[in-house]
């Protein structure tokens, strides 16, 4: 009897779908979110599975992994194709998403996802890490530099003559709040990003990385 086992994850539970060739389900059964607890399962089958597959998403690497470590081969099934697929159900639940997708690995239907390694995903995070500390320091400086403005300021680019006279004029809390906005906005945006220290968590020489400029 050939098996063929889905999976659809969530963040705690996971719905088992395990189907045979006719596309009768064997079990449906929901067990916790951990590649031992599917491995548990697996191995109490009476055969081994022809097919394991499960929607690729955020924990489905890991799955894959630690299904990998007990002597499982589980792929990756594109997302956008099996949502599509389905979108045709009319009771959207865990345990009916998994019994379609065990429908879809039954007839090979289903285009496969590559499972990328520890070192892409962890340089992919790094990238990702870096491009929202970017936009949030962005963020701060531009809100500094509207308050400075809203102040009349000599904030960069607003160095005139006339700008300076204001700014002299203003209560010694404002300058205050102006001069160190200036001081602690700007020089820590150019070290936090053009630090070396991103570079080197890349393992990259200083320079690979486009820097941020002002």
């Amino acid at each position: 009897m050939t098996l063929y086992v889905a999976l659809d994850v969530s963040l705690e539970k996971t719905a088992v779908c395990v189907m045979d060739t006719e596309g009768t389900p064997i079990i449906e059964r929901a067990v916790p979110s951990e590649a031992f607890a599917i491995a548990e399962l697996l191995t109490a089958l009476p055969e081994r599975p022809e097919r394991i597959g499960l929607e690729a998403g955020p924990l489905s690497e890991w799955l894959v992994r630690g299904l990998a470590d007990a002597g499982f081969t589980a792929m990756l099934m594109e997302t956008r194709q099996v949502r599509a697929a389905l979108s045709a159900m009319t009771v959207k639940t865990d345990r009916n998403d998994a019994r379609g997708m065990a429908h879809l690995l039954r007839m090979g239907r289903f285009r496969p996802v590559r499972v990328k390694s520890i070192d892409a995903r962890e340089q992919r995070v790094l990238f990702s890490a870096r491009t929202t500390l970017v936009r949030r320091l962005r963020d701060i400086e531009n809100s500094v530099r509207a308050c400075c403005a809203a102040l009349a300021s000599a904030s960069r680019g607003c160095c005139a003559s006339g700008g300076r006279k204001a700014f002299a004029k203003r209560s010694p809390a404002t300058r205050r709040f102006s001069r160190s906005s200036i001081h602690c906005s700007l020089p820590g945006r150019r070290y936090a990003i053009n630090s070396p220290s991103w570079k080197s968590a890349f393992g990259m020489r200083p320079g690979s990385i486009p820097s941020v400029t002002d």
